[in-house]
């Protein structure tokens, strides 16, 4: 634990010092929201006792854990009906045949 004292005078605004010392190894992110999307934003904060801050800063870190610990699907359909897949199984896209997929770059298959 860090032991250093610093001297103040009696009477002496310190409410900037404090406040920079509360926000030691953060930074500030300013982002532009339509009206309505911070409007869902502020509702959501308000019903889950938090304020916008929050909800953005935990929406961020789900994001970037999902980002970085999700594997993407890949789903095999084979004659017969037998469907292969992998990857998470929340993000599992099935098929019924191979014939009707069209292959995205980014992201699993869509039914075409």
């Amino acid at each position: 634990m860090n032991d250093q004292r610093e001297e103040y005078v009696l009477g002496e605004d310190v409410t900037s010092q404090a406040a920079a010392k509360a926000r030691k190894g953060t930074m500030v992110l300013s982002v532009r929201l339509p009206i309505d999307e911070f409007a869902e934003i502020d509702a959501a904060s308000r019903e889950a006792g938090k304020i916008p801050s929050q909800i953005v800063r935990d929406a961020i870190r789900e994001y970037l854990h999902h980002a970085k610990y999700s594997q993407p699907t890949i789903t095999i359909s084979l004659d017969g009906g037998t469907t292969l897949a992998t990857g998470a199984p929340t993000l599992l896209a099935r098929a019924s045949s191979a014939e009707n997929l069209t292959a995205r770059p980014f992201g699993p298959p869509v039914r075409t």
